[in-house]
């Protein structure tokens, strides 16, 4: 007995949505696991800010990847997209921090150096 077009279409269909499914259940995984990452970088974000009035470039730069990861994740969540996040595509760029009116400050009052 052969199966028509049509029928091994649908079946192709059906593998491929459990397969998603699969994929789906992973990156619900790492949304946690990356939502308690993002509380770690605001945590230690705040305490360097009130320690030294300034952002931490680094944290900046890694929170913009990592929020940048988090909306690739929703949008493979959601059906937005079907390319598959981090591990299975690159992990995204931060953006490089512009300083805040803070840093702004602190970098007039600073003499330039001889």
């Amino acid at each position: 007995m052969h199966e028509s077009v049509d029928e091994m279409g649908e079946r192709r269909a059906t593998v491929t949505i459990w397969k998603r499914g699969l994929y789906m259940l992973l990156f619900a995984l790492l949304y946690s696991v990356a939502e308690v990452v993002l509380a770690v970088v605001v945590v230690v974000q705040f305490g360097y800010r009130v320690i030294n009035e300034v952002n931490h470039p680094r944290l900046l730069t890694f929170g913009a990847a990592l929020s940048s990861y988090i909306y690739q994740v929703f949008r493979f969540l959601s059906f937005n997209s079907e390319r598959l996040p981090y591990p299975f595509d690159e992990w995204p760029e931060g953006e490089a921090p512009e300083p805040d009116a803070v840093q702004r400050e602190r970098l007039s009052r600073e003499e330039p150096p001889v």
